[in-house]
């Protein structure tokens, strides 16, 4: 069974299965906060939970924050679980929804079942917030335990027994974001004399919604760039509205946007907000033709610092190379079970005090890039 950090150790843990990930970090004194969920592709279990209950942790009344960076599946699946589990914590989420988020959660609602057209991420989002609205006896949470994250907003703190800060801040969605986003679904709302109107329901969702997030534990601090963006020529969203709030230290640790790839990728970021030579670690995305990141997102990255980890290696599944065999079975609605491997883990670990000193480790197939 592997060994917990010590009280005055914080920890940063990364894990990536290949499709999801998901992040847990220890705030000093058996307190800890968890962003993002995902599932082990082998048993089918959840990743943070599994890890944290492995370590001895009562996730019930150890976890005070759990945050999801916003609604795409590859983010939030089975986090319904981590929160209902966690019984202690507040639940954290980007303040915007897209278009088509909206018009899936209302779907859901006004069945009041779940059903297959809710999209899988909303889907949490509705169990969530069903949950809330009547939690179990044992539980004293209710919606007053759901904090919405937007720009400037500081999601958590407090002090360590010894007296050491910590602070979760927010750093977005942008309030252009959240007020486009109110004006994007005012849209579709019906007006007088007009029949609803029905969005297309694999609109892509906006990655500007994301929720950055600063973790500041004493001098240590960690940068999570969830999956926000990085347009070109935009000032109102993205990581150039991010930029305009960067107030803070520089972060020692950095958790890359979107698994590495281009789109999120703003050279500011690295340059402004982050320590010469960080630890930055890339989560993989293995599902469909071109994972990633792809072998120009890791020397673009590995052009920014020596310190650079990738949760694994190897690709989710495999492929039969054969497109008109694939075709067929798609079409017959035949699933096949491709092996998986085992999640990777990348974790840090120091103490409070002396910050500097940061033991790096990996776990099953994480390396460095």
């Amino acid at each position: 069974m592997p060994s917990p950090p010590s009280h005055d150790e914080i920890e940063v843990s990364i894990f990536g299965p290949g499709y999801g990930e998901s992040i847990v970090i220890h705030t000093l004194d058996d307190n800890w906060l968890i962003v993002d969920s995902c599932i082990n592709p082998n048993s089918g279990r959840n990743i943070p939970l599994d890890y944290l209950e492995s370590l001895g942790v009562n996730v019930a009344s150890n976890i005070r924050l759990v945050v999801a960076s916003h609604w795409h599946d590859d983010h939030v699946r089975d986090l319904s679980s981590v929160v209902k589990k966690c019984k202690a914590a507040k639940f954290a989420c980007s303040i915007a929804l897209t278009q088509s988020e909206f018009t899936s959660l209302i779907y859901g609602y006004g069945k009041g079942v779940m059903t297959e057209k809710l999209k899988s991420g909303v889907s949490e989002l509705y169990e969530i917030f069903e949950y809330f609205r009547d939690p179990e006896d044992d539980d004293e949470r209710d919606v007053s335990s759901v904090i919405y994250a937007l720009e400037n907003s500081v999601l958590w703190s407090g002090s360590s027994e010894k007296g050491t800060t910590y602070r979760i801040h927010a750093l977005s969605p942008s309030n252009y974001s959240f007020s486009q986003t109110l004006m994007d679904i005012a849209e579709i709302l019906p007006q007088d004399k007009t029949p609803i109107r029905r969005v297309d329901p694999t609109i892509a969702d906006i990655n500007h919604l994301a929720v950055v997030l600063r973790v500041e534990i004493g001098d240590f601090n960690i940068l999570l760039g969830s999956d926000m963006g990085s347009p070109s020529g935009e000032t109102r969203y993205g990581w150039v509205a991010v930029l305009g709030l960067n107030s803070g230290p520089p972060a020692q640790v950095f958790k890359i946007p979107h698994h590495g790839s281009a789109r999120s990728d703003n050279p500011n970021v690295w340059s402004q907000m982050l320590i010469e030579n960080p630890h930055a670690v890339c989560t993989t995305y293995n599902r469909g033709k071109v994972g990633l990141p792809c072998p120009t997102d890791i020397e673009r990255i590995k052009n920014y610092t020596d310190n650079a980890y990738i949760t694994s290696t190897k690709k989710l599944g495999s492929s039969l190379n054969n497109s008109a065999v694939e075709k067929t079975i798609r079409e017959s609605n035949i699933q096949l079970t491709t092996p998986f491997y085992s999640v990777g883990q990348i974790r840090f670990r120091c103490n409070y005090s002396d910050s500097d000193n940061l033991d790096v480790s990996f776990f099953s197939d994480a390396s460095r890039l």
